[in-house]
């Protein structure tokens, strides 16, 4: 799946901190693919700017495998957050485009 930058930094905000063991190796997995090289940190030149992540380029996407276990469990991470009403507007955005296939 095609992510840009902010995609990728909401999705590593929201994945589960715990779980079963396999979930959080998968967990683990997709952190390291959801996470950044050191071309992308040039590319993106990343500043924190009032605590807050800013970068240069939001067009760039990157192909980030998400296998169907992986989907699963940001879905499931999704709807948990939205029940407790932990969500916010920067993730709506990234929160449709994961459930639109489940609608």
């Amino acid at each position: 799946m095609e992510l840009d930058a902010g995609e990728r930094l909401v999705l590593l905000h929201i994945l589960p901190k715990e779980g079963d063991l396999t979930t959080l190796r998968i967990v683990r997995d997709l952190q390291a693919a959801l996470s950044f090289t050191e071309e992308e940190h040039k590319l993106y030149d990343f500043r924190m700017v009032d605590g807050n992540t800013h970068w240069s380029n939001p067009e760039v996407k990157v192909e980030v495998p998400i296998g169907k276990k992986a989907m699963e469990i940001i879905r499931a991470a999704i709807k948990d957050l939205d029940a407790k009403k932990k969500l916010n507007l920067a993730f709506l955005p990234v929160c449709e485009r994961f459930l639109e296939d489940e609608e």
